[in-house]
This record gives C-alpha cells, sequence and structure tokens, in this order.
C-alpha cells in the first residue's frame, strides 16, 4: 500500500487553529507530527480480509518474543507488517498488484526497504486465505532464522547475553555484588 501524493515527503503540520464562526475551530495535530502519520493512525480500520486475517495470527508470535507491527511507516511507504528486530517487512498482495505498472512499482519499494537492510517478502491474498498456516509457518522460520543470523554476526561475549528465546537455555550468571563488599 502506498501514501496518495498529497501525502508523500513526510511534511508536518503546522499547530494551528482553523478560523470559523464562534471563535472556535477544529485544533490540527500537534507539531512534528507527520502527515505519514496522521495518513497511518487510520490504517488499521482500512486492512483489508487477508490482511486482518494474518494479523490475528501474527500479533500473536509477541508471546514467543517476536513483536510485529502492522501498517508501518517506512520512508514513504507503508508496509502492511514488519518486525524491526529481525528486519523482516511481510506484504500481502492483492489482485491489483498482477499489473505491469503495479510490478515495477513494488520492485522499486522492494529495493528501497532492501537498501535499508530489510528482507521483504510477499504473499498473495489467497497464499493468506487458503493456506494461513504455511504462510504463518513460513514468517516465522524466517523471523527465527533473521534473528540466529543477526546472533551468530555477534562478538562471542553478546551472543550469550542476547540468543534468542527459542533456544535459549538456563544460564546462571555471576555477578559481583556492588561496592566491592563480599565474602573475601
Amino acid at each position: 500500500m502506498t501514501i496518495p501524493p498529497p501525502l508523500q515527503g513526510g511534511r508536518t503540520f503546522e499547530h494551528e487553529v482553523r478560523e470559523g464562526s464562534g471563535g472556535g475551530g477544529r485544533q490540527r495535530p500537534r507539531r512534528g507530527t507527520t502527515m505519514v502519520d496522521e495518513f497511518v493512525k487510520r490504517l488499521p480500520r482500512k486492512m483489508t480480509g487477508p490482511e486482518l486475517a494474518l494479523w490475528r495470527v501474527l500479533r500473536l508470535l509477541r508471546k514467543t518474543g517476536f513483536i510485529v507491527r502492522r501498517q508501518s511507516p517506512f520512508g514513504i511507504y507503508v508496509v502492511d507488517f514488519i518486525s524491526h528486530r529481525e528486519r523482516l517487512v511481510i506484504e500481502v498482495d492483492g489482485v491489483t498488484h498482477e499489473s505491469p505498472e503495479q510490478k515495477f512499482h513494488d520492485a522499486e519499494r522492494t529495493k528501497f526497504i532492501e537498501s535499508r537492510g530489510y528482507f521483504v517478502v510477499r504473499f498473495s491474498n489467497d497464499e493468506v486465505l487458503y493456506c494461513t498456516t504455511d504462510v504463518v509457518n513460513r514468517v516465522k522460520q524466517m523471523l527465527v532464522e533473521r534473528r540466529a543470523a543477526k546472533f551468530t554476526a555477534m562478538p562471542p561475549h553478546l551472543l550469550a547475553e542476547f540468543s534468542p528465546p527459542e533456544t535459549s537455555a538456563l544460564r546462571l550468571k555471576f555477578r559481583p555484588p556492588r561496592g566491592g563488599g563480599g565474602i573475601f
């Protein structure tokens, strides 16, 4: 999903009150709120059926330590789902994504997202609706793999401290007492 042209660029609203009869008026969003942010606030209510079906399952991944956000701004785009920690973007594409123009736009968008170190995975509406279990299993596998790859690239002293919850075992760590006091 892309942002309509008037909202592109992330321009910010000025804090002002519209003038009208009676001296009242509506306030615009506070200073620093971008037009993209205002657009994104309305998006979750406009999710497609397949996006909503996938969201109902993806939000449960939080219990396993994976945080997936929906309808999240990414530069001038709004991605369907994103896991920042694992740097994974999940897109659900409908029939409109089959046109040559849209395929070109999707390729440009993917290139933009991947240039920032994220990986993009796309599923069709039909995949999400009729093969939900397969889609969710694939997403979980990608999240686990991307987290594992992230941790294997870490220095060993940090790797032990920040291991993923799926592979972590009970670890007892010795921490010296504060202030130098102790038995010795």
